[in-house]
Order: C-alpha cells, then sequence, then structure tokens
C-alpha cells in the first residue's frame, strides 16, 4: 500500500556551528574598530582642547607702569615694554595710573583701566572666559562668531558671551557691579553668587544694568535697565564708539589724536599727567604737567603759554592757562626741536565745568526737637551729585548716579545734648560743591511730649531707644534695640513722666555683603 506523503513536510536539516561563526566575528570586529574610531576621536579631541588651553589666551604689551601678573596668588610686577603671555588661569591687576590693552585671540579687545584686576581662562574649543574682579573694563567685540570661539564674561551677578558686534563698558565696586552697551545690544544673564541664572535681559544701546549684593535678587524681577549715565556719554570712549572710522589707534587712546597719526611726532615725545582725553575741570585757570623726551623737545607751548623744562626729571609744568569761558574749550600743544624746527603736537579738547550742585533738601525728620538717642537724617540731591560730605564726612555708600542721601545720629557719638548743627554738601565729580544745607537738631535726652487730657483717667506711653553702631553711616552695621516697660502718672496738667529703668540691649546680626571671593572663578 503505497504511503501518502504531507504536502508542506520537510524535515529541518541542523546547520554546521561555523555557519554563525563569521557574521558573528565580523559584528564584534565592526564594534571593535567603531570603539577605536570613537576612543581616537575623542582622545584627539582632548589633545586638540589641551593644545588650545595651553596656548596664551593673549599676548599682553604692556605699556604702563604699575601693572602686575596673578597667578596662584602671587603677584609679579610686569615692567614698562616687555611683552606676557596671558596664560590660563591667570590674571592682571592694574595700579594707580596704569593701563593695559588686550587684544584677544577671540579677535574681541579689552582694555582694563586703572585700579582694576581680570582673570582668565579657556573653556572648550576657542571660548575665552573673562572674569572681571574689580575696578573698570572696557570690551569691543567686532565681528559676530560662532559660541564656541565667543568671549564670555563673568561678574559676580552679571554674565554674558559677546557673539556679535558690541562695546560694553563694565564697572566694579566693593558694593555695586555696571554693565553699559556703548554699541550693539547684549543679551545678558542676572544670576546668583552661585551661578544660577535668575533672569536673561537684553540691554540696547545706550542702557546699562546696576547690580549690589542686596538688589540682585529683587533686579532680577523685573528688566534692571537704566540710561547710560553723563559721565560715560561725554567720555573719549564713547567718542570713539560713534567714530566711523573704528581704527585702533582711536580705539586704544580714545579719539585720534595729531601725535598718534602723525609719524612725524616719536611715540612718548610728550605726555599729560593730569589730562586725559574728554577731560572735565571746575576752574578756567588750569595747571598742567607731564613728562617729555629731552633729545626731542627743546621748548613746548600751550596756548602759548611756555613750559618749565626739566632736563634732569624729564618732566614739564604749563601754567597758568587761563580761559575766558567755561563750556568746551580746546588746548593746542608745539614743540620746538634742536634743529629749530617747530612742530605741531596735536590739541586736545576739555570741558570746564564750573556750575556747583543745588543745595541739598532734608525730607527726614520734620520736627528737629528730639528725644531718642538714635535719629536718622535724610534728604535728596541734584542728578550729577557725586560725593555727600556732612560735618566734613563723606558718606560711603554714596556714589554717582544717586539722588538720596542717609545719615545717622547717635547719642554720644555725633550728638550731643543740646543744640547739634550739621552742614550737608554736594559735591560733583569734579569738585563743584553746592551752598551747605544747615541742620540744627535739638536733642533733649529722657523728655517726652505734654499731653493734655479731658477726663482724670491714667495715661500711658511706652518709651524705646534705638542703638546705632558708631559706623552706621558707613552701613556696615545693623542696629541693635533696646525697650524699657511701660509707665502711667497722672499729674494737674496730665504730663506723662517715664519712670527710670535699666535697658535691656537684643544684637541684630550684622549684614555682610556677598561676592564671590575671587576674580579667577569663572
Amino acid at each position: 500500500m503505497p504511503r501518502l506523503r504531507r504536502y508542506g513536510s520537510r524535515q529541518a536539516t541542523r546547520k554546521h556551528p561555523s555557519y554563525y561563526l563569521l557574521p558573528l566575528g565580523i559584528s564584534i570586529l565592526v564594534v571593535i574598530l567603531v570603539t577605536v574610531a570613537f576612543n581616537v576621536y575623542i582622545q584627539f579631541q582632548r589633545i586638540q582642547e589641551q593644545a588650545l588651553r595651553s596656548e596664551p589666551i593673549a599676548k599682553v604689551s604692556v605699556e604702563t607702569d604699575n601693572v602686575a601678573v596673578i597667578f596662584n596668588g602671587e603677584r609679579t610686577n610686569v615692567y614698562k615694554g616687555y611683552t606676557v603671555d596671558w596664560n590660563n588661569d591667570e590674571g592682571f591687576e592694574t595700579g594707580e595710573g596704569a593701563q593695559l590693552q588686550i587684544p584677544l585671540s577671540t579677535g574681541d579687545h579689552l582694555r582694563l583701566d586703572s585700579m582694576s584686576t581680570a582673570f582668565g581662562k579657556r573653556d572648550e574649543g576657542r571660548s575665552v572666559l573673562i572674569g572681571f574682579q574689580k575696578g573698570n573694563l572696557w570690551l569691543r567685540s567686532e565681528k559676530a562668531k560662532p559660541e564656541r570661539e565667543a568671549t564670555l564674561l563673568r561678574m559676580n551677578y552679571l554674565r554674558f558671551a559677546a557673539t556679535s558686534p558690541v562695546t560694553v563698558a563694565l564697572g566694579d565696586t566693593e558694593t555695586e557691579e555696571t554693565l553699559a552697551v556703548l554699541s550693539g545690544s547684549l543679551p545678558v544673564m542676572i544670576t546668583d553668587t552661585q551661578g544660577k541664572v535668575l533672569r536673561n535681559v537684553v540691554v540696547g544701546v545706550g542702557q546699562q544694568i546696576r547690580l549690589s549684593a542686596a538688589t540682585a535678587t529683587a533686579n532680577a524681577e523685573d528688566a534692571p535697565l537704566e540710561a547710560i549715565p553723563l559721565e560715560r556719554m561725554t567720555s573719549s570712549w564713547f567718542t570713539w564708539n560713534t567714530q566711523e572710522d573704528l581704527a585702533m589707534a582711536s580705539y586704544e587712546g580714545g579719539p585720534a589724536s595729531n601725535e598718534e597719526t602723525n609719524p612725524a611726532v616719536p611715540k612718548g615725545a610728550i605726555t599729560f599727567a593730569n589730562l586725559a582725553p574728554g577731560s572735565t575741570f571746575r576752574s578756567k585757570t588750569l595747571e598742567l604737567e607731564g613728562t617729555y623726551m629731552p633729545e626731542e623737545v627743546t621748548s613746548m607751548t600751550i596756548n602759548g603759554v611756555p613750559a618749565k623744562l626739566a632736563s634732569e626729571t624729564k618732566t614739564w609744568r604749563a601754567g597758568p592757562i587761563t580761559f575766558a569761558d567755561a563750556g568746551t574749550q580746546t588746548l593746542t600743544i608745539s614743540y620746538v626741536r634742536a634743529d629749530g624746527s617747530e612742530v605741531a603736537f596735536g590739541t586736545r579738547e576739555i570741558t570746564i565745568d564750573e556750575s556747583a550742585p543745588e543745595k541739598p533738601t532734608l525730607e527726614s525728620p520734620k520736627n528737629t526737637d528730639v528725644s531718642s538717642a538714635n535719629v536718622q537724617l535724610s534728604g535728596r540731591v541734584a542728578e550729577g551729585t557725586a560725593r555727600v560730605v556732612i560735618n566734613d564726612y563723606e558718606l560711603k555708600k554714596f556714589s554717582l548716579g544717586n539722588t538720596s542721601w542717609v545719615y545717622y545720629l547717635n547719642a554720644g557719638d555725633n550728638m550731643a545734648p543740646g543744640v547739634n548743627t550739621y552742614s550737608v554738601v554736594a559735591i560733583d565729580k569734579v569738585g563743584n560743591k553746592s551752598e551747605p544745607l544747615l541742620i540744627t537738631i535739638n536733642y533733649t535726652p529722657g523728655a517726652m511730649p505734654e499731653v493734655t487730657s479731658n477726663a482724670n483717667a491714667n495715661t500711658s506711653a511706652s518709651s524705646s531707644t534705638t542703638t546705632r553702631s558708631s559706623n552706621q553711616n558707613a552701613q556696615t552695621a545693623a542696629p541693635t534695640s533696646s525697650t524699657t516697660p511701660k509707665t502711667s502718672t497722672t499729674t494737674t496738667k496730665e504730663t506723662i513722666t517715664p519712670k527710670t529703668t535699666p535697658t535691656v540691649e537684643s544684637t541684630t546680626l550684622t549684614p555682610t555683603q556677598i561676592r564671590s571671593g575671587s576674580g579667577s572663578s569663572l
């Protein structure tokens, strides 16, 4: 009988294990090759980054005295005329009268002014991070560039990346940071001291941000933008920014002068010790001085006034130089060489400002007869006031741009029983003084006001005193307070006579100013 065949039924053949080895081996080989290639790429990237980080951030030519390099907390002076590398994690510090021009490897330019400190390091790629610690710094970014080729700048509360053409002016004091945009616009991050971003704002041309430790968090809620103050608007740097010709010569020294563009005048033939481009004076009579090159200059005049030359010290002095009017004036400088030829050295524009600030005003207290051991005086001054002086004491926390002032009186310190007179004077940035505001405080310790009552009822009142530290006018300490128990008496005149009770002082913690602590923390 024939066997029935099932269609579709076929006995499976078992494949030899070697059949699977070849594709498995190929897969393993591919994984190994990819891993090796990836590791080689990573190592290559690391080598490149290390090479980039080992490159100097900038080559800096030191053209003034009082310049130092800071590394690992050690300060090394750099002498005038030397060129040094700005290496990773190093900082530059300028002393009194010094200035530093720094062309960065990113193509941007920095100017570090007198009494300023900045640290630098390289980020991944070609980014340069600048940690600005104190003083005044100017940054000019010439052209748009990728983020990895940006100049990143970090202050305590302000951070930005210059990735487009922009010029900014930065100021950092013990209490406040400012960032002013003189050309272009700049996205800026407001941060806390740990680097956490609190708010992003865009600062446009002609605007600035002002932040302090006390206001950084509060200012993060609303964009704290202000107009650039007058002294920035009239500075040589702002004038340079508005020029169409952004030549390096005008960048380095403000608007180009004759000696900067005339090759016949050697560099350093004449320098000025008390005259910078755009200087403002408060008198129409000037005394100027500086240095000169005896081998180049045999005599010199300023506006026709001969200068006295001292060849031993290579210094000169000219004056008095008198102007008939205030306002913008021009100084014309010329000198004579040994061969008798006269050289037109150049001109300088200055401003004569003789107008005094307006007299300060008093807003508090309304009643100048006081019995409290602690009194707060407060008032206002005109815009443009740079300093406020009260009885020869200069308010530490007042600065240019403020229009209000506060001064604390403390019994036994700056307020005695009886009549006390205080003179408040406003001073502008060139030293013009306002008419003094005279304040008379009549201090009667423990005196209480007379109270008349329609009924023979007991009347009670409380007296309190507040103790403030003697240096509170420097705003470095917080007040402490003490209280006395309530007392009451009834007399024919219904006057309140407080009992004499000991005071119990309670201490309030002194606020400390929040700062980053190190400019090298970028």
